[in-house]
């Protein structure tokens, strides 16, 4: 999982938590790996693109910044 967020923010803690989770109710079949703070060289703006052209199986991001791949994903943005 591809996150922009530093190692010691909470949308990363949550993640980690999430991965945890996931391994623990699949019995260790599913194991997600998290790399923060764009470890894997993946930016914000290139997120979507990189999840839809298979380079990450997941990753988290804010959505506002997939709006120049998916014009809806800045509705969170509006007032």
């Amino acid at each position: 999982m591809s996150l922009p967020w530093g190692p010691t923010e909470y949308h990363t803690k949550n993640a980690q938590a999430f991965a945890e989770k996931v391994k623990e109710v699949t019995g260790g079949q599913v194991m997600i790996t998290v790399h923060p703070a764009g470890a894997l060289g993946i930016k914000g703006p290139e997120t979507l693109r990189a999840v839809k052209d298979g380079i990450v199986p997941m990753a988290e991001f804010a959505m506002l910044t997939g709006v120049g791949e998916e014009p809806v994903l800045g509705f969170e943005s509006l007032p």
